[in-house]
């Protein structure tokens, strides 16, 4: 009798812990910084823009990506990707200031972490003509 209430409660203890979750599973946590150029930084007409940004993830990130677009015309001035799967990028772009007219250039870099998220970051600068 003493062996049967045992057994029952070993397996209601192993019933318990292996039904249970493992909650503490850890998140990739994901950092963008740009550090080049200054938000709202204005270029004047043949000046170089230099794009700079640092992504650190805390598990290796599928992929990223870094897009550069002019928001008056719609064009996109650079469009760099990588899905090499690391855990730490550095993007170095440079395009020259070549616009007719004044635009707002949008900087935007984004990290896939997984097939359902994606972390971005955005800063914008100014492009004046000629």
């Amino acid at each position: 009798m003493k062996s049967t209430f045992f057994i029952a409660l070993f397996i209601v203890i192993v019933s318990l812990f292996s039904s249970c979750k493992k909650d503490d599973a850890t998140k990739n946590t994901v950092t963008i910084e740009i550090q080049e150029p200054n938000e709202n930084q204005v270029f004047t007409y043949g000046e170089e823009l230099h794009v700079s940004a640092l992504i650190k993830g805390t598990e290796k990130l599928l992929s990223v990506s870094l897009t550069v677009k002019n928001s008056l015309t719609g064009e996109t001035l650079i469009s760099y990707s990588d899905a090499e799967q690391e855990k730490n990028y550095f993007i170095h772009e440079h395009v020259f200031n070549t616009v007719l007219n004044q635009a707002t250039i949008s900087i935007i870099v984004e990290a896939k972490i997984s097939d359902s998220e994606t972390k971005t970051i955005s800063r914008n600068v100014v492009f004046m003509p000629q």
